[in-house]
């Protein structure tokens, strides 16, 4: 197995016990209610983006929509992404072949190549809406795309 797929197959593996906790309360026995309510105080990612550059009301507008149509484009990747990511493992606990564990390595790994293309292509979208005096922050923008459309709504704190 080439050392790419070592390294992405070792990451998963160790990110999948992190993933299993989602929504365990700390031993409570689930999510508490109101789990699902947003905080006072916490802000939108537009907003974040928005107050980072100060947007104009039309560049926000216009970045909710690159976003919004980037969210469109990613939500059957995601998608993929779940059941690529469930076939390696059900590969590993089976004792699949070597074969089978790479295929579905593979598989994965082509999943998350065309999730990063559609955070970039955004981010240059993004990027060539903002005003010369704004570009100037936009290292702090590639900061945040990865994994911005993560989640079913790329806004959500």
């Amino acid at each position: 197995m080439n050392t790419f797929l070592k390294l992405t197959l070792a990451g998963i593996l160790m990110a999948a016990p992190a993933a299993a906790q989602r929504g365990g309360g700390g031993g409570r026995g689930g999510s508490s209610p109101g789990a699902d309510i947003q905080m006072p105080g916490a802000v939108s990612r537009l907003q974040t983006i928005a107050d980072l550059f100060k947007l104009s009301k039309d560049q926000k507008k216009e970045v909710k929509t690159i976003l919004d149509e980037g969210q469109k484009d990613a939500n059957p990747i995601r998608e993929e992404m779940v059941k690529d990511r469930l076939a390696i493992g059900e590969a590993v606990a089976g004792g699949k072949s070597q074969e089978e564990i790479d295929k579905a390595t593979q598989a994965y790994g082509t999943q998350v190549a065309q999730m990063t293309a559609i955070e970039l292509k955004c981010f240059a979208k993004i990027v060539d809406k903002l005003e010369p005096e704004q570009k100037d922050r936009a290292n702090r923008l590639y900061a945040m795309m990865p994994g911005i459309f993560k989640g079913k709504n790329w806004d959500t704190p």
